[in-house]
């Protein structure tokens, strides 16, 4: 007589529900996942806003100074102009 047994095979239902569960479970972790990284990319993604609108803000204030300066200017030399007119 052989020795040999056969191998024991799980049921298709064992299967199945195994299958089933590991499913089920990658579909519940997949929100947090997606939380996750939306939330990590989107940190990321405001970090270089953050540094974007700050270099923003201080272009504009160069430029109203530059603007308030040549403006200033050009009052001060209309007006000796019109003083040298007189």
């Amino acid at each position: 007589m052989s020795t040999c047994t056969k191998p024991v095979q799980k049921q298709p239902s064992t299967k199945l529900s195994l299958t089933g569960v590991g499913l089920c479970a990658l579909c519940c972790a997949l929100p947090l996942i997606a939380t996750a990284l939306g939330l990590g990319s989107l940190s990321t993604v405001a970090f270089y806003l953050e540094k974007a609108g700050l270099g923003l803000i201080l272009l504009g204030a160069f430029l109203s100074i530059i603007f308030y300066v040549s403006s200033r200017k050009r009052n001060l030399d209309a007006a000796q102009c019109a003083t040298a007119k007189r």
